[in-house]
């Protein structure tokens, strides 16, 4: 709220400087979807995150099982009031309701939501990557993982492209079947682009 005093919106005129840094719009000549200010702390809790388990290992699983209870907690509170910078507030209606989250800016509720269930993810794989070292399941996810932003944006082509196809609708079974065959045409692609960052370790490669 206070942000939006400094950057006072017009009804039907664009503000460029708005949107780049605070409120997305996909409607005007300007598509902004992840404006800096919004997204810029998450960025920057990745790279410390990043940086902490080079350091320290031996502690990821029970850091990020603590965190990931505590901002899971800390979303339920929030939520249940309502969700703090939430577009849609909950007024006591079915689960549905309480799951539906602002992305576009992300809410306070998103984010915990969020950062909470992948920490939890996080330190259940580190647990859990003794047993799967050397599958091919988790060859995979260190794959994806290695390249995470080409991953994401080629994965909104290739599932696009694949909604056009008469065959992939219909059914649920239908979209788990497009979901599989969206990740095997993803693997050779992401392979192939990590051979490319790692020929280029000093390159802006390393941040796709």
């Amino acid at each position: 709220p206070f942000l939006l005093t400094l950057f006072p919106l017009v009804p039907g005129g664009d503000n460029i400087l708005l949107e780049i840094l605070l409120q997305p719009n996909t409607t005007g000549w300007l598509f902004v979807n992840y404006p800096i200010i919004p997204w810029l702390g998450v960025m920057g809790l990745g790279c410390a995150c990043g940086l902490w388990i080079r350091e320290h290992p031996d502690e990821i699983t029970r850091l990020f099982l603590i965190m990931g209870v505590v901002l899971l907690g800390l979303w339920l509170i929030v939520r249940t009031g309502g969700g703090y910078g939430n577009l849609v507030l909950y007024e006591g209606g079915g689960w549905r309701d309480f799951m539906l989250m602002s992305k576009y800016p992300p809410s306070l509720a998103f984010l915990l939501w969020n950062l909470g269930g992948m920490s939890l993810i996080i330190s259940a794989h580190t647990h859990l990557k003794n047993h799967l070292y050397g599958t091919h399941l988790f060859r995979v996810i260190v794959l994806f993982g290695q390249v995470p932003l080409f991953f994401y944006v080629i994965h909104l082509y290739i599932y696009k492209w694949l909604s056009f196809m008469p065959f992939m609708r219909g059914t649920l079974s239908m979209g788990y079947v497009a979901w599989m065959v969206g990740l095997m045409v993803m693997i050779p692609l992401c392979y192939g682009f990590r051979i490319i960052k790692k020929k280029h370790p000093g390159s802006i490669l390393q941040y796709i």
